[in-house]
């Protein structure tokens, strides 16, 4: 089992609704049946395709071992790279942090996670 943390973007409006709920799930979740997360060498990467230009951005940062549901590591056909998901909502206790992110002039984030 992995222990590194794992993070997931969201808007500030969509998270704020989790937390008085306690719990947190994307509105994909439904369809999905999990919630797509990155590690820190994914995150800039997925900011930029899936999240440019987008001005009210948080990244959760997520504690894989204090989430209630499961957290499974699913390799991609394209890359040699393993994607976290939750296979369930977030308890929003598990967030021990969360960033706010700006885009630059060109409408990208530049966002650096170091591993410890």
């Amino acid at each position: 089992m992995k222990e590194e943390l794992i993070f997931h973007l969201v808007s500030r409006n969509k998270w704020k609704e989790g937390q008085k709920e306690g719990m947190y799930q994307p509105e994909d979740f439904e369809e999905k049946q999990y919630i797509s997360c990155s590690d820190g060498s994914q995150i800039q990467s997925v900011a930029n395709q899936k999240f440019k230009d987008i001005e009210d951005l948080l990244m959760l940062v997520i504690d894989p071992t204090r989430v209630n549901a499961n957290v499974t590591y699913v390799g991609k056909e394209s890359e040699d790279v393993e994607v976290p998901r939750i296979q369930g909502p977030i308890n929003t206790d598990a967030v021990i942090d969360k960033i706010e992110l700006a885009p630059n002039d060109e409408g990208e984030f530049e966002i650096q996670v170091e591993s410890s």
